[in-house]
């Protein structure tokens, strides 16, 4: 029987969270079959074209799994989820936005499988693994890599002959990636000893194992002219044994950088014809490798604009994800260093759909942020352009972009600091915490009475019941729909809203009135006494009062609160957060 997509994804995570209880994570009996069935559903969710969400299900699998007790063992969800995820993959390689999650969940599944010196991990395991990370980007992928060629390394002869091929595709992938990273001197012995194992194999260029053979020359030559060694890249590339070498390599595609800016420009076209078909997920892929095309040319205006282009099409696909902002901001910084025009304006609009938050403050963050794209190496160009003159530049970018939008800005973070905690209570309900889930349907029922939340409680509470995609239509106004992405990227993590804030979710409603004395636009300032006492009368929050009393008559220093409880502490940093990005 096949189930309805969201109803596939909303019982699997169920299985997912009832693994997770302590009386059956303990007991391999019982958690074993729950995760067999949480594979099947998110089998059932691929062959239904929803491939992202079958992989994000399959990577909380494999997470979930290393969290039960027991060593790995045949009967077991680890082998099955690797094999879906090549199924879901085909051809394709991992969608970009997924890219860096499923690196860190394949190296971390590897660590568990093996021992401490990862030598008793099935072969299986390792090609299977192997294949996936060809499909990773190189940044991402490389701890994986790693990981794979210090197993085969360990392999004794007998192993290695049989699994040559294997060997050589993890050896020339680590060889490759040592490479894209700089570190050259490494790669040519990585290099050397792919094409020293693979040449007596070869019988021709145009058959297997001639393509990897003729990547690894490619990588090994380009590592020699790096170094300085023209005269081996020489001998390699026209020396014995490479007839038909040259003609062989140009077939494997673009490796100047005007061939690379040429296939950028390719791939931006047929993103923007995807855009205009309506097909909103293709266009964000092709505008993703577009970009990682604009950094392979080394062309730094290029980089530039395709950091532009790669928002410009994703907002359309994920209007409220964190890397619209990001990517806008990355390209803003380099138009700075570039003395080029800025897009200033889309970074403050891009700031409001974050409800005035933003986690990109320092160029180290922000590298971290777009660096998840498959093939971006933002953090190395700020690096080579030197950090403090390319923090110079985001301050001003950021700086500017709340000024172009400081009322709306304002007006977004009073309703963040309120509905921050609930988006925290969200979150550990959906992770499990069946205390929490009551709670927070008790909390939102308050609100769906009333004329401005009305929609969003609804909206919300739909999200609590992990169906998103229905949320969306509950008639939000604007600020309800950038509460509402809010949450789904909490929820995702995309962004990280600390999880104790969920305490304070029965008192959030007063931050707002908070926040609005504290930046002097509170139209009634008498309501706010009232409601302070409240909480005072409580008990349960003491000490809070009066740090809040504090923030409002202008104290910003965040060491008032040193000695609170960690909750207490939570809530003034959440508004001294939202006063000084506002």
């Amino acid at each position: 029987m096949r189930f309805p997509t969201q109803q596939a994804i909303q019982a699997a995570y169920a299985l997912l969270a009832a693994c997770r209880r302590p009386q059956v994570s303990r007991s391999p009996e019982m958690w074993t079959p729950r995760l067999a069935q949480a594979v099947e559903l998110a089998r059932s969710v691929g062959a239904q074209q929803h491939e992202k969400e079958a992989l994000t299900l399959l990577l909380s699998i494999l997470a979930t799994r290393r969290s039960m007790s027991g060593p790995p063992g045949q009967r077991d969800a680890t082998a099955p989820c690797l094999f879906t995820l090549i199924e879901l993959l085909g051809d394709q390689d991992v969608p970009s936005t997924l890219d860096a999650a499923v690196a860190a969940e394949l190296t971390a599944t590897l660590r568990h499988l093996g021992d401490s010196a990862l030598t008793g991990v099935d072969p299986a395991y390792v090609s299977t693994m192997g294949f996936i990370a060809l499909k990773l980007s190189g940044v991402n992928g490389a701890p994986l890599v790693t990981q794979l060629v210090h197993i085969v390394r360990r392999w004794d002869q007998m192993r290695r002959d049989e699994h040559w091929a294997m060997c050589a595709t993890l050896l020339s992938l680590h060889g490759r990636t040592l490479a894209a990273s700089g570190r050259h001197d490494e790669a040519i012995p990585v290099l050397e000893e792919v094409v020293g194992a693979l040449r007596p194999r070869v019988r021709a260029w145009s058959e297997d194992p001639g393509d990897l053979l003729i990547l690894a020359i490619r990588e090994l030559a380009e590592a020699y002219r790096l170094v300085g060694r023209d005269s081996a890249a020489e001998n390699l590339l026209s020396g014995p044994g490479s007839e038909g070498l040259p003609e062989a390599m140009k077939a494997l595609g673009p490796r100047t950088p005007e061939e690379l800016g040429n296939r950028a420009d390719d791939l931006m076209a047929r993103a923007e014809d995807a855009r205009r078909r309506g097909d909103a997920s293709q266009a964000a892929e092709l505008a993703g490798r577009a970009l990682r095309a604009c950094y392979q040319s080394g062309d730094a205006r290029r980089i530039q604009q395709g950091h532009c282009w790669y928002a410009d099409v994703l907002v359309r696909h994920e209007p409220f994800a964190p890397a619209v902002l990001a990517h806008l901001a990355a390209s803003c910084v380099l138009a700075g260093l570039l003395d080029e025009p800025a897009r200033i304006p889309a970074v403050g609009v891009a700031l409001k759909s974050q409800a005035g938050w933003h986690d990109i403050g320092t160029v180290k963050r922000l590298g971290e942020r777009v660096d998840l794209l498959a093939g971006v190496r933002f953090g190395g160009i700020m690096a080579i352009a030197g950090v403090e003159l390319s923090q110079q530049a985001l301050d001003q970018v950021l700086r500017m972009a709340v000024q172009s939008e400081r009322d709306a800005l304002e007006e977004f973070a009073a309703y963040r600091v309120m509905w921050d905690p609930v988006l925290a209570a969200i979150v550990l309900a959906r992770e499990g915490d069946e205390d929490m889930a009551p709670r927070v349907r008790a909390y939102l029922k308050r609100y769906e009475e009333t004329v401005n939340w009305h929609a969003l409680a609804l909206g919300l509470a739909l999200v609590l019941d992990d169906r998103e995609g229905d949320a969306w239509g509950c008639g939000l106004d604007g600020i309800d729909k950038v509460l509402l992405g809010r949450c789904v990227n909490v929820v995702h993590r995309r962004i990280h809203i600390p999880s104790q804030l969920a305490v304070a979710m029965p008192i959030a409603g007063v931050f707002g009135l908070v926040f609005r004395a504290i930046k002097g636009s509170l139209e009634r300032p008498d309501d706010l006494g009232p409601r302070l006492a409240q909480i005072e009368m409580s008990g349960q929050w003491e000490g809070l009062v009066p740090l809040l009393l504090r923030l409002v008559a202008g104290e910003r220093d965040r060491q008032m609160a040193a000695s609170t409880p960690s909750h207490v502490r939570l809530v003034i940093d959440m508004l001294l957060d939202a006063a000084a990005l506002s």
